[in-house]
């Protein structure tokens, strides 16, 4: 009898100390999971912080380089947000700079494929550009003979509409992008050669010089700003 007592009174011993243990492991792994729980909020960034890392990183199913950015399917990817939020802050920023001197660089832009378009328009219907100008007051001259007038009076508008769109569609794709690059560095060299006053020849050298710079720093540094500078400039030209 007192065997039989003694073994059950151990075996309630060994049951409590196992039930003491699930407890004791219980309550670790709750100290544990609150501990967890409490450093989650550190790692919230701010928002501008968290844009940023969203521009430069790309998504686990999709780079920076594939065309279905424009996809809806996907939306709304990390590339899509950034995109997004730089279109519209850049958006405003024009409205909100555009009665101002320091937006005048980028409207004497506006007005260089403004006429750089008559120009285009010209030489594809066999005509023959003698001299293009750009003024401070945001007019423009593109001097030429021949030609189809039909196609190259409205050239203007509309070279100004497809440039700023191309600009912006660009921006979705590195090898795109340079490829656009290339062709502005292209036509601002042209129209450095026909250049007819002083304030289009410093225009060209001065944008030709900032895309240069953003050009060689997207290649050789991990600061990825060309696509950015390209889609400011469609903005601003397809306003």
């Amino acid at each position: 009898m007192v065997t039989g007592a003694t073994a059950a009174t151990v075996t309630l011993s060994d049951t409590t100390r196992g039930t003491q243990r699930q407890r004791s492991t219980g309550s670790t792994g709750s100290k544990h999971r609150h501990a967890s729980q409490t450093r989650r909020p550190s790692s919230i960034m701010t928002f501008p912080r968290a844009l940023l890392q969203v521009s430069n990183q790309t998504d686990s199913n999709q780079t920076d380089d594939d065309p279905s950015i424009w996809a809806l399917e996907t939306c709304c990817s990390g590339t899509q947000i950034a995109f997004i939020c730089f279109f519209g802050g850049f958006l405003v920023l024009d409205l909100i700079l555009w009665p101002f001197w320091v937006s005048k660089p980028t409207k004497m832009l506006a007005v260089f494929v403004h006429e750089m378009s008559h120009a285009t328009a010209t030489w594809m219907t066999c005509g023959k550009v003698t001299k293009l100008e750009v003024h401070t007051n945001e007019g423009g001259v593109c001097n030429y003979r021949g030609g189809w007038q039909p196609l190259i009076i409205p050239a203007g508008y509309l070279g100004g509409a497809f440039w700023g769109s191309a600009c912006i569609v660009a921006t979705s794709n590195t090898i795109s992008c340079y490829v656009l690059t290339g062709v502005i560095l292209a036509a601002l060299l042209v129209a450095l050669y026909y250049s007819g006053n002083w304030a289009l020849r410093w225009m060209c050298l001065g944008f030709i010089g900032i895309i240069l710079i953003f050009l060689l720093v997207n290649i050789f540094t991990v600061f990825k700003a060309l696509k950015y500078v390209i889609l400011y400039f469609g903005v601003y030209i397809a306003v």
